[in-house]
């Protein structure tokens, strides 16, 4: 049995908490920037409000390819928050590496296949990339690597993989959803406004629920690390999101499915 308005009602709570603990934790930007764990704790969570919001408007339209790769994105910014929480600083780097290298690449692809460039560009792009050598050996980051840092992410890289085989991608799977078939199964045109059943909507809605909670969670342990953020404010931010995340439970049912990425 599906119960779309109490799940929109839930995330609504979820992205309270959320506001809750950024403005609770006061993170101040030093020379550090984004090289500090804390820093980059906020921006994800910030980024990931952000999409929650834009979830919660698309399934209220049916928009539910949209809603799911929004999804999906909410999904990967909990792996990138459970690699500062298990790593700290170090995965920080890491990110920042993983930054590097995609500038240096995205750069050597400009500069081999586009001939025609003006030669004073050129000269500038071959300085930069001799400058930034180091960060052309560097490692990029990858969802599935990152979700191995933590031992309770399997289930969760499960869903970002069927996230992306049914929107996030342009799949066979995806693809599928806009078919019209006939009565013997033939291929009969596209429906660019395909049915939307409210149980997908209805699972959408607990995936990118869970799935916010478990960021929410692991950005409080972050941020929890100074002493500076061990005050009131902050354990009554971490008090909502723990009694928002009991009333998903509540919902769900307590299903080891839910549980196990909302803890």
């Amino acid at each position: 049995m599906t119960d779309i308005h109490s799940w929109s009602s839930i995330c609504i709570d979820v992205g309270r908490a959320g506001y809750d603990i950024i403005e609770a934790a006061d993170v101040k930007f030093t020379e550090a920037g984004f090289a500090d764990e804390k820093a980059l704790t906020i921006a994800l969570l910030g980024r990931t409000l952000s999409h929650l919001k834009g979830v919660i408007l698309l399934l209220e339209e049916r928009r539910i390819v949209e809603a799911r790769a929004l999804t999906r994105c909410c999904v990967e910014n909990a792996f990138w928050v459970a690699g500062l929480r298990e790593q700290g600083n170090e995965f920080a780097e890491k990110m920042l590496a993983d930054e590097a290298k995609r500038k240096t690449s995205q750069t050597q692809y400009l500069f081999e296949n586009h001939p025609e460039l003006d030669p004073a560009i050129q000269v500038r792009l071959r300085t930069w990339l001799q400058q930034n050598e180091n960060a052309r050996r560097g490692r990029m980051l990858n969802p599935k690597a990152v979700s191995e840092l933590s031992d309770d992410f399997g289930r969760l890289y499960l869903f970002y993989s069927q996230l992306s085989s049914d929107s996030g991608h342009p799949s066979m799977t995806a693809l599928s959803r806009y078919a019209i078939r006939s009565a013997d199964g033939q291929f009969d045109g596209i429906d660019i406004e395909p049915a939307v059943s409210d149980e997908e909507i209805d699972s959408t809605y607990q995936i990118v629920c869970s799935t916010v909670l478990t960021t929410l969670m692991g950005s409080i342990e972050i941020l929890k690390k100074g002493a500076e953020l061990q005050g009131f404010a902050i354990l009554a931010a971490t008090l909502r999101a723990q009694a928002v995340a009991q009333r998903f439970l509540t919902l769900a049912g307590g299903t080891a499915e839910t549980t196990g990425t909302a803890s």
